[in-house]
């Protein structure tokens, strides 16, 4: 498995003058991994032909299927003969990924009020928000379009408190059932950073997120840029399966707004998956909790993860991983009954 550092500034990553972050995902992003793929298989020849699958989260909706897409330019360099070596890929996996924002924001009204965080004056309070930002994104100015989805929700530039939390009370946009982060998500920093962890993986006097928010910044205006048509490439190449995700408590790239912008991608299996049944998934036949809800047609699943929010794994670390097997290893979802229902209930429910 390889753990990525990116953008250029982010983890523990540096430009060392200051210069080289990314100013978007398409081109920079995407070039940058195409590179360091090239670089990685001419230093370990011997794993060139296993499966790659690429996996992100949140804004992974715009480096997974940035990078995905240059995969599948760069092979068809080398098909032609003008470039090696060939990258094997085999499958991306997006987990709440911030893939199509204009086709996703205006789905946060309704999704606020059906969780009960906002009232009716609130709700359309949050609708001129999202108005706002779609029509600064049709006119092409991404970092206004930027500013306003910041002041309602994100939070990242505009000061606190942002209108989310005025609504709400809470400083948790990824699980709407907390209202902090919990304290064990900054572990894995204070980890990270410690002298002899930074030795034993490499990383020499570089401290972990040091350079986060200078990359973050230049980024600002890559935000609302939609990856659908790189989503789509994706899903129309023969050989390559997809698979997106979403946590069901999420709020700020919520199942509902994965849903809203799927419809829109252009894709050889749009009508099949536009007509699959939604099954209901369980990790074991035994188990009494259903894990989640699966749609699926061949080299494409969505899958919402019930009881889990923006940070799947940390929410439900036995469903994302049952979830992730499954993809890697090519097992379908079957519909798993209910054990603690008869089958004769079963009957007269179909009747």
């Amino acid at each position: 498995m390889l753990f990525i550092d990116n953008p250029v500034g982010a983890g523990f990553s540096f430009t060392g003058t200051g210069q080289g972050y990314c100013t978007n995902s398409k081109d920079c992003v995407g070039n940058n991994l195409v590179s360091l793929m090239q670089q990685f298989y001419q230093i370990y020849p011997e794993v060139a032909t296993n499966d790659l699958y690429i996996t992100g989260e949140s804004y992974g909706g715009h480096y997974v299927p940035a990078f995905g897409a240059r995969i599948l330019a760069h092979n068809a360099l080398v098909a032609a003969g003008r470039t090696t070596p060939s990258i094997p890929l085999k499958g991306v996996a997006i987990g709440d990924g911030w893939i199509d924002p204009v086709h996703m924001i205006p789905g946060y009204p309704e999704l606020v009020r059906n969780l009960g965080l906002a009232s009716d004056a609130e709700v359309r309070v949050v609708k001129g928000y999202c108005d706002r930002a779609v029509n600064f994104i049709n006119s092409g100015d991404m970092l206004s379009a930027f500013g306003v989805w910041d002041e309602m929700l994100n939070g990242d530039v505009f000061p606190y408190p942002n209108y989310f939390h005025n609504i709400t009370g809470s400083n948790n946009y990824d699980n709407f059932m907390m209202t902090n982060d919990p304290p064990d998500f900054s572990w894995y920093g204070d980890y990270l950073n410690q002298a002899e962890i930074r030795q034993a993986i490499h990383v020499g006097n570089s401290t972990f997120g040091g350079n986060s928010a200078v990359c973050e910044k230049h980024l600002l205006e890559d935000f609302h840029v939609s990856l659908l048509p790189q989503f789509q490439e994706l899903l129309n190449a023969p050989d390559v399966q997809v698979l997106v995700y979403s946590g069901q408590l999420d709020v700020i790239i919520a199942a509902a707004l994965t849903e809203r912008f799927l419809p829109y991608a252009q894709f050889k299996g749009q009508l099949a998956f536009a007509a699959a049944g939604k099954k209901v998934w369980r990790v074991d036949s035994s188990d009494v909790d259903p894990a989640g809800f699966v749609r699926e047609i061949p080299g494409f699943q969505q899958v919402v993860v019930r009881g889990a929010g923006h940070i799947v794994p940390f929410d439900q670390p036995r469903r994302a991983l049952d979830m992730i097997t499954r993809f890697v290893e090519g097992r379908t979802y079957s519909h798993e009954p209910d054990p603690k229902k008869s089958i004769a209930a079963d009957a007269a429910v179909i009747v």
